[in-house]
């Protein structure tokens, strides 16, 4: 015990060495934790959008196919038309959606 080099943890010492070693022993906490929060809320911030590009689709395809059919006197059929076309662009923005949060995923 005589040598001064050595600290046991229980007694503190006067250095400024021990107390950057200390202060970065309490504020330590993994790197990789704020930033695998960080793409959490990024994906699912670009999820939360999916539900809207779901259902806004098919019903501005029906909305035009209804203005489609009262402006110029198409019968019904456009209205089923544009819905499927509103459908189907629908699909295609899901898809996009997903592969994005993919790509944000896979992000170091």
């Amino acid at each position: 015990m005589d040598n001064p080099e050595f600290h046991p943890p229980s007694q503190k010492t006067n250095s400024s060495d021990s107390s950057v070693d200390e202060k970065s022993q309490k504020n330590d906490r993994p790197a990789g934790k704020s930033i695998g929060l960080h793409k959490r809320v990024k994906i699912a911030c670009v999820l939360s959008v999916m539900p809207f590009v779901v259902a806004i689709g098919p019903v501005s395809g029906y909305f035009l196919g209804e203005y489609l059919r009262s402006k110029f006197g198409f019968n019904y059929h456009v209205v089923v038309i544009s819905l499927l076309l509103g459908t189907v662009v629908s699909i295609k923005e899901t898809i996009k959606i997903i592969k994005l949060a993919l790509k944000f995923d896979k992000e170091p």
